[in-house]
């Protein structure tokens, strides 16, 4: 599945994902690759996840962070 970040709190070590659906999963930090959860400003990153049932309710699993590749501007031609 494909979503969004919505937070991630590095002290409490969780945050939340809203799904393409307009879902909202929990995500802890043992989530992300090797346990290494995203530190700082993380608002809107592109993800791609599982999703599970957990005890309390849906939670994403496999997070990665989605890499968007950003368009090279054009370069300026100069006059011969």
């Amino acid at each position: 599945m494909n979503g969004t970040l919505l937070w991630f709190n590095e002290v409490k070590d969780c945050g939340l994902i809203a799904t393409e659906d307009g879902e909202r999963l929990r995500v802890q930090g043992d989530a992300f690759p090797e346990g290494r959860a995203i530190a700082g400003n993380c608002t809107g990153l592109p993800v791609s996840f599982e999703r599970e049932e957990g005890e309390v309710g849906p939670l994403a699993a496999e997070v990665n962070l989605v890499q968007v590749e950003i368009p090279r501007r054009a370069r300026r031609r100069r006059r011969s």
